[in-house]
């Protein structure tokens, strides 16, 4: 009898296992036109097995170990990159308005106008 209630609860992890798969299939589906919106999929992992009175280890199925999300880490980094680069690009044009304002640039008592009298 032991040996049913084994196999029973091997296709009960299975079921619920697969059954959390497909949730997160129709969830993927449901928002795949949401903006910003990553793929999700399940880990599934082999279930610890137990000893057997006989000796050899009896496998008890499998469990979804966990959901995790699917993202391009080369198009994240390509992101970062971009983003850097924005952020650094506005600091120097800070700097150079500022410049701008001590050296009187644009007015005609500037630098460059003194220059060139």
């Amino acid at each position: 009898m032991g040996l049913i209630n084994t196999s029973l609860q091997i296709g009960r992890s299975a079921i619920q296992a697969h059954s959390l798969a497909l949730d997160v299939t129709g969830n993927n589906i449901a928002n795949s036109a949401t903006e910003g919106y990553a793929r999700q999929a399940v880990d599934l992992r082999s279930a610890p097995g137990v000893k057997t009175a006989e000796g050899p280890y009896l496998g008890l199925g499998v469990n979804a170990a966990a959901i995790r999300r699917m993202s391009d880490i080369y198009l994240e980094q390509r992101l970062r990159d971009a983003l850097s680069g924005l952020e650094a690009a506005k600091v120097r044009d800070e700097v150079y308005q500022r410049l701008e304002g001590v050296f009187n640039e644009l007015t005609d008592s500037d630098l460059s106008s003194a220059i060139n009298n």
